[in-house]
């Protein structure tokens, strides 16, 4: 049981002129943020995950916080709820963890900036082929905002960790989904002590302002790579991918690219609370 809370100021020594922040987005402001909390988290061991046959800590467990909090910006004091769930679990099927969050702030009664969060990530158990061993990976997540600040810094974009790696902020909206498969093999036997995980992840993304989401473009990745190990080098793995974007706005189409994504892209949630923080818009 976690009980907490933290105050934090916000103060910028130069801002944007009012044509460029007519909003005063970029203004001081002070937080007070409270956060009450139950947090239960445990890990199993397993291999053949994202390194070749390393022993990994899987965390598992659950946790429920409940998030109150006061903002003062521009002359205005602003009220703050938010809840934040998470569950994972490993089953007979494969490992399964998923996560809710929602907050809002909440001015004279009407709320503001808003944040809805959820997203699951699944890994199946080791498959065989022959001598070959096979991970299916699966990891969705949703966003979605309203009522938020009309600032550019206000806005959902595929550049942060739940993304398309390779787009840039300037495709942005109000909400978003994003769906990664990832198929990771792991290669039997070695190479002159070089052992091989190739891996192939297919990522889908949208995202939309005022329009439906779902009605909106669908953007892809697709990538190939490979783990290669040497325990008998100073840097005992490395990685090399390549990527193909079949269109990326304001920059083309059938776009390549090196080195743009690794096959722990696919992070695994953990079920710790950390300082209170508002719900993250990203």
């Amino acid at each position: 049981m976690i009980l907490a809370i933290t105050y934090n100021q916000k103060k910028y020594g130069l801002v944007p002129d009012e044509i460029l922040d007519p909003t005063n987005f970029f203004s001081n402001e002070k937080n007070w943020i409270g956060m009450i909390g139950f947090s239960k988290q445990k890990f199993y061991q397993d291999k053949f995950i994202f390194n070749f046959n390393i022993t990994e800590d899987i965390p598992y467990g659950e946790n429920i916080s409940l998030i109150i909090g006061q903002q003062q910006k521009n002359s205005t004091t602003r009220m703050y709820n938010g809840i934040n769930i998470s569950y994972g679990r490993k089953f007979l099927f494969g490992y399964a963890s998923g996560f809710a969050e929602w907050g809002s702030f909440y001015n004279s009664g009407i709320t503001e900036q808003t944040t809805f969060k959820t997203g699951f990530n699944y890994f199946s158990p080791l498959l065989y082929w022959g001598k070959w061993r096979f991970r299916q990976f699966v990891k969705p997540t949703y966003v979605w905002g309203n009522n938020r600040d009309d600032s550019f810094k206000d806005r959902l974009s595929f550049v942060d960790e739940e993304g398309l790696p390779g787009f840039d902020n300037r495709l942005n909206g109000i909400q978003k989904w994003t769906a990664s498969f990832q198929t990771q093999s792991y290669i039997p036997g070695s190479w002159y002590g070089f052992r091989f995980s190739p891996y192939f992840n297919m990522t889908l993304g949208s995202i939309a302002n005022k329009k439906a989401l779902f009605s909106s473009k669908v953007y892809s990745k697709f990538s190939i790579g490979a783990l290669i190990n040497n325990d008998f080098l100073v840097f005992n793995s490395f990685q090399i991918s390549f990527s193909y974007y079949p269109t990326i706005p304001f920059e083309g189409d059938d776009i390549s690219r090196f080195n743009s994504f690794e096959n722990n892209n696919l992070s695994l949630y953990d079920f710790q609370l950390a300082k209170p923080v508002y719900i993250r818009y990203n």
